[in-house]
């Protein structure tokens, strides 16, 4: 996508045409936090009058909160982005022999969109998750709809075709709608999963001391935002008392924040939302534009008073690998362009590795971790190439070249059904990539 936007932009400034605000869902504020680039931010030092609060101080009391599991260490999940690597996390927890009921769980971009369906593993199926596409029955060999949670996240990323998940016009598109593609069936498709019931059961954790929370990135202010939709699940629910419809309305700005935190502009248009206590609607994109994962930014504020067990799951390989060309040889020539999108693909690999090394030092501080990432680094039963992985009687990296000949823009079919099926196999028997011990304190 990165490319994408690259491409699609030198088009948007040669054309010069400008394109309006889109409209935020009416009827409902997204509650969200803001997030620091750093402790050494000047809004670090400003008045607790200040709005909107920080999510460093809104963390600090989840964190100290009674638990749903109260004996142990708290348990926090940080889900990364990666775009379509995300079939890799989904198909990992699917293989995990348990999942815990993680007290806070947070995601950036695809990790968003992972989110609300891990934070629910452990409950049931939601009754009225009923209008599933019809693409997430044709995998069975990977797993079945309707069984639970897990089984529905894993089949979201078993698309056929690119165009179960982005509907992508001709590059004129960019010129006339200042996008290429648009989200609408990834909107289709958190409207089958975020459901009534859905949304009811996002409450019930929160009423549990249970948090979760996604990052989107303010293209307004520049800024960070942690959404909490368990607030807004559990505020929604509760004005259901005096107001029937008050669930049923939210549901569309849940759904708003999870395409928001996965979308890149150009390649797709940005997303008005209206943060609570704002006076106004802003636009938002992917919040891997700030951060690969956020937890770190609790350090701005102080050590957590407990012991905290810390799983980071890395939507894709962690370490940038080399600049290689179309056909896999090693670059022989370059342009200005291919230049340009190289450092770009560095800047970003860059940020992820930062954001996570940064989560993982606050882990090491205050508890253990355990990180996962699509690599067969220290790992002692599958130890090959995770490119080598056979599935459907090809490897991944066969698949994705198959998938390189309908030319997609963003997701590979062939390939990310090979990474749910290698990430399955991964959290059932050799799941962590890095393990950590408490640190001497």
């Amino acid at each position: 996508m990165i490319r994408l936007a690259a491409l699609v932009m030198s088009v948007l400034l040669l054309a010069g045409c400008g394109q309006l605000r889109p409209i935020a869902p009416p009827g409902c504020a997204v509650i969200a936090y803001r997030l620091l680039p750093s402790p050494q931010d000047p809004h670090a030092f400003l008045t607790e009058n200040r709005a909107p609060r920080e999510f460093g101080e809104v963390l600090l009391s989840r964190l100290r909160a009674p638990q749903s599991a109260p004996n142990g260490p708290r348990q926090v999940l940080v889900l990364s982005g990666g775009g379509q690597h995300g079939a890799f996390g989904a198909g990992f927890f699917l293989g995990l022999p348990r999942v815990p009921d993680y007290q806070v769980v947070t995601g950036v971009s695809t990790g968003s969109l992972q989110s609300t369906l891990i934070f629910l593993a452990n409950q049931p199926e939601p009754a009225d998750r009923t209008a599933l596409p019809a693409y997430m029955s044709l995998s069975p060999d990977l797993a079945k709809p309707g069984q639970s949670n897990l089984h529905d996240l894993a089949l979201a990323y078993a698309i056929q075709k690119e165009g179960d998940l982005m509907k992508v016009g001709s590059p004129l598109r960019a010129v006339t709608k200042g996008s290429i593609a648009t989200f609408g069936p990834l909107h289709d498709l958190l409207q089958a999963l975020i459901t009534h019931d859905t949304i009811v059961a996002v409450a019930a954790e929160a009423r549990k001391g249970r948090s979760l929370f996604v990052g989107i990135t303010d293209l307004d202010d520049g800024y960070g935002y942690a959404v909490d939709l368990t607030e807004m699940a559990k505020q929604a629910v509760d004005r259901q008392a005096v107001d029937a419809g008050a669930v049923d309305r939210m549901i569309p700005c849940y759904i708003d924040s999870l395409i928001a935190s996965s979308t890149v502009p150009p390649g797709v248009p940005p997303v008005s939302l209206n943060i609570a206590g704002s006076p106004q609607a802003d636009m938002f994109m992917d919040g891997g534009a700030r951060f690969g994962v956020f937890f770190d930014q609790l350090r701005s504020v102080a050590k957590s008073d407990g012991s905290t067990d810390m799983t980071v799951i890395v939507n894709g390989a962690l370490y940038g690998g080399p600049w290689l060309d179309d056909k896999g040889q090693r670059i022989s020539q370059w342009s200005v362009a291919s230049f340009g999108l190289r450092a770009v693909d560095m800047m970003e690999n860059q940020v992820y590795r930062l954001s996570v090394g940064d989560a993982e030092q606050w882990a090491v501080d205050n508890g253990t971790l355990r990180m996962a990432f699509i690599s067969n680094e220290k790992l002692s039963v599958m130890t090959g190439d995770p490119d080598q992985w056979v599935y459907d009687g090809r490897t991944c990296a066969a698949a994705s070249a198959a998938d390189a000949a309908s030319k997609p823009i963003q997701f590979h079919p062939k390939y990310m059904r090979c990474l749910i099926d290698y990430g399955q196999k991964r959290g059932a028997r050799d799941p962590w990539n890095k393990v950590l011990p408490p640190s001497a304190k």
